[in-house]
């Protein structure tokens, strides 16, 4: 009986503390732009390409590389994880 009151104890105070130390973050949709915009008035926008972000991706050779080795036929060898 006294395992589950401890027990009950526990998870209510670890409650108390996460809800008491937990940080609430608020997004902003201008935040790091400054308020006076005159530096971007004389430049045009660009719109968002897609060949170039992903070419981007494809073309990186983004891995995890573990270990090289040098095989039975004298060529080196690596041992890698490819990452998205």
């Amino acid at each position: 009986m006294s395992f589950r009151r401890t027990k009950s104890l526990l998870i209510a105070a670890f409650s108390v503390l996460i809800l008491l130390f937990s940080n609430i973050t608020y997004s902003q949709e201008n935040a790091g732009k400054p308020e006076n915009n005159t530096e971007s008035e004389g430049k045009e926008k660009k719109g968002f390409d897609a060949k170039e972000v992903i070419f981007g991706h494809v073309l990186d050779a983004y891995e995890f590389h573990f270990l090289s080795y040098e095989g039975s036929d004298g060529k080196e060898h690596e041992v890698a994880i490819p990452l998205p």
